[in-house]
Parts: structure tokens; C-alpha cells; sequence
């Protein structure tokens, strides 16, 4: 993977149309990508952070007007394997990729195989890519105040789930609301004021984009599901879901509360966190939770979505929404 990305920084693509119009007689690139593939069980490389920042300020360096940046990071992503100086400031200099990648398959297949070493190197090169990230975006952060662009840019950083590393003896991204999974980070420079009021609420990623009409002093459309922590009434309960192969768990969590619907185990679970507790208690002991009336009228909404999806679609369009996992 450290070749391939040296050689195709940005992934194995040819954007030359010349070149490109020689690769469809030869085959070139389908010939890399499928080795590729057979010897590292992947169709391509990460574009790595470095890659992905110098590309990012090289297109802001050409833009005067407003703009609309997204810089999408993947190192902090398994197999995680940092640059050199990141893995020797954790102690994990002498960890190859190859290495990171069978230790990774391990964790995820039979993480009973894998010593104590191994599941602390894992720890310490996803610490180590989370770094390395937050460094690439700092020279981000630098070339706006250079520009003197930083003051008018409303800066959101966030993630989509965070790893397992044995807490609940549970490995990877299993199907769960745990708090490591859910709590991701958000951090916002220059958005409204609003938020200064908000740091100890619970708040969504569904927040993110009202935030944005609102800093950018656009009207609120009707659809968006997120609130204006500060501003609007605090809520009660976050909610996430996750779906495979047609199954779905969805989580309602509150201050005190966890609940999951589980319909992938086909297992309802009540966790109780008042007084920094992490408990699973009997459903039966505290029906009413509110937590658990969320989850079960959201299974009950997605019922009747996917009801009155197949009730409307046949033949050839419900095949292809089959195909994608749609139905």
C-alpha cells in the first residue's frame, strides 16, 4: 500500500485523456488495480492525508470567491498506519503495513489470537493516525490565517464513528450505540453564537447543517431534523441506526439512558448511565424510559417506509433496489 500510494498518490486513475484513450486498448490501470487487490485484499489505496491537504489548499490558493471545502480524511481508518514520525513518537516505529493489516484482520476475526503487545500497537498507530490527521488539518487552519481567510470561514471538523479496542470485549465497529462508537468529535471555529451556550448538551451531526444556514444567514428549510443547540429547546435523546442486509438496530441515548432496538441480534437492551454508570438493567424495571419509546416508534416508522416502498415499486426497479439493498 506505501508503494501504490507513492506511485498513484491519489489512487490508481489516469485523468490524462490522451493516456487515458491508450489505457482503454491496453488496460493498464485494470491490470494494477486487480493486482493490487489480490496481493493487499483491497481495489485501491487511501489517498493519504498529506496527499489530500496539498491538493485542498492548492484549490483554496485559486479561489477569491465564497466557497464550499470539504477535505474527506481516511487515515484514521483501519489498517492505520501513520507516516514514520507518528509511529516512532508512539512507539510503534517497526510496525510494516503488512503487519498492521494482519493484525487488524485478527482483531476483527479472532481477536483471542492477538496478545496484549499486539492490541496496544493497534491502539497506538490508530493514536498516531489521529495525529498525523489533526496535524494535516492544522495547515489547513495555517493557510487561512495566512491569507486572511480564517476570521470569514465557518470551520467544522467531525468524524463518523470512532473503534473498539476491547472496551464491552468487543473489537472494531460492531452493530452498537456504545459511546465510543457514537461520540464522535465537533468542533466548530467562527460558527453562531448560540453554540457557546451549548458545550454540555447532547447534539447530533443533524445539527450541522441548520448551523450552517444560520451562520451563513440562510433560512432554515423545513425538512432538516436538527436542532440549534443554545437556542431551541434542549433534547432528551440522540438517536443513530445501522443496517445490514435489510436488518436494522437503531439506539436512542439520553443523559441517563441507552437504549437499543436490535433487530440484526433480535435483541432489545436498556443500559443505565446515571452516576457514570454503564449497567444493563431489565427492560421490564423502567418501561417508561423515554429512550426506549423513541427506538421502538422509529422501528415501527421504518416498517412502514419499507411497507410503502415495496407496496410502490415492481419488476425491473424493485430488482435493481433489491440489488443495492434497498429492499
Amino acid at each position: 500500500m506505501g508503494i501504490a500510494t507513492k506511485i498513484f498518490p491519489r489512487g490508481i486513475e489516469i485523468n490524462n485523456p490522451n493516456l487515458k484513450r491508450i489505457d482503454e486498448t491496453l488496460h493498464v490501470t485494470d491490470a494494477i488495480k486487480k493486482t493490487y487487490q489480490l496481493v493487499k485484499g483491497k481495489p485501491r489505496p487511501y489517498v493519504s492525508a498529506e496527499v489530500i491537504t496539498d491538493d485542498t489548499i492548492e484549490w483554496m490558493k485559486r479561489t477569491d470567491d465564497p466557497f464550499f471545502c470539504w477535505a474527506h480524511y481516511m487515515d484514521v481508518h483501519h489498517p492505520c498506519h501513520p507516516p514514520e514520525e507518528y509511529r516512532e513518537a508512539n512507539g510503534v516505529a517497526d510496525v510494516t503495513q503488512s503487519e498492521v493489516s494482519e493484525l487488524y484482520s485478527a482483531l476483527l476475526r479472532e481477536p483471542e489470537s492477538l496478545s496484549e503487545t499486539d492490541i496496544k500497537d493497534l491502539c497506538r498507530l490508530y493514536e498516531g493516525a489521529i495525529q498525523y490527521v489533526f496535524d494535516q488539518i492544522n495547515r489547513i487552519i495555517i493557510h487561512l490565517k495566512e491569507a486572511s481567510k480564517f476570521e470569514n470561514t465557518l470551520i467544522i471538523i467531525t468524524s463518523d464513528h470512532g473503534e473498539l479496542f476491547g472496551e464491552y470485549d468487543q473489537y472494531g465497529k460492531p452493530e452498537r450505540m456504545y459511546d465510543e462508537l457514537l461520540h464522535v468529535p465537533l468542533f466548530v471555529a467562527n460558527g453562531p453564537d448560540y453554540l457557546e451556550n451549548a458545550t454540555d448538551q447532547l447534539v447530533s451531526l443533524l445539527d450541522i447543517p441548520p448551523m450552517i444556514h444560520e451562520a451563513l444567514d440562510l433560512d432554515i428549510p423545513d425538512e432538516y431534523e436538527g436542532q440549534r443547540p443554545g437556542v431551541d429547546p434542549e433534547r432528551e435523546y440522540i438517536m443513530a441506526e445501522h443496517e445490514v442486509n435489510g436488518n436494522i438496530i437503531v439506539g436512542a441515548r439520553s443523559k441517563n439512558w441507552l437504549y437499543e432496538g436490535d433487530e440484526i441480534h433480535d435483541e432489545h437492551r436498556l443500559f443505565d448511565l446515571r452516576d457514570n454508570r454503564f449497567e444493563r438493567v431489565a427492560i421490564e424495571e423502567h418501561p417508561d424510559v423515554t429512550v426506549r419509546k423513541a427506538v421502538l416508534d422509529r422501528l415501527d416508522e421504518l416498517d412502514v417506509e419499507t411497507r410503502r416502498l415495496e407496496d410502490e415499486v415492481e419488476g425491473d426497479v424493485e430488482d435493481r433496489l433489491e440489488d443495492l439493498g434497498y429492499l
